[in-house]
Parts: structure tokens; C-alpha cells; sequence
């Protein structure tokens, strides 16, 4: 779900979602949205696949500074959920 966190939130029901795939762009980072979109999966209790894009477009260590602040972002908001990186297939 993408666009206006207004709009969408008026979309969201848990009723038949299993799932919540995040996409972020790494030249872009952590923005307002991914934060509300993040609150609105985690309150729904609903498994969330964060996905980067475009990593071949940016440096290890532009990368490397998106997953530390994504650590610290969900650390800060106190999800127990259990965090798996994976590389690209």
C-alpha cells in the first residue's frame, strides 16, 4: 500500500491480511510514511517483510547506515518480533 497515509488508512482492515511488505528506497530512507505504515502493520499484529530497493544504486555504506537506522527504529518502538536480514536472492 502506498500514497497518502490518510487515504490508505481508511483502506486497512486485518479481516484477510497476513502479511505487510514495507518497500523502502535507500536513497531515500525512513520517511514519515514508512513510520505510520510500520505503526498501522505492527497494531494489526501482521507479519511485516521489509523489502530495499535499488541497492545496486547506492554505496555498502549508505546501506549499511538504512539497516542500522531500521535496527534502531524498531528497537525505539518496542516490537517483539523477531528480525531476519536476508541478502538478495
Amino acid at each position: 500500500m502506498g500514497g497518502s497515509s490518510k487515504f490508505s488508512l481508511s483502506l486497512i482492515s486485518n479481516k484477510y491480511i497476513d502479511y505487510f511488505f514495507l518497500v523502502i528506497n535507500p536513497s531515500i530512507g525512513i520517511t514519515t510514511n514508512t513510520k505510520i505504515y510500520f505503526k498501522i502493520a505492527s497494531e494489526l499484529k501482521l507479519s511485516i517483510v521489509i523489502i530495499i530497493t535499488a541497492i545496486d544504486l547506492i554505496e555498502n555504506q549508505q546501506l549499511d547506515s538504512l539497516l542500522l537506522d531500521l535496527k534502531t527504529y524498531i528497537k525505539s518502538e518496542k516490537i517483539n518480533r523477531i528480525a531476519i536480514l536476508m541478502d538478495s536472492i
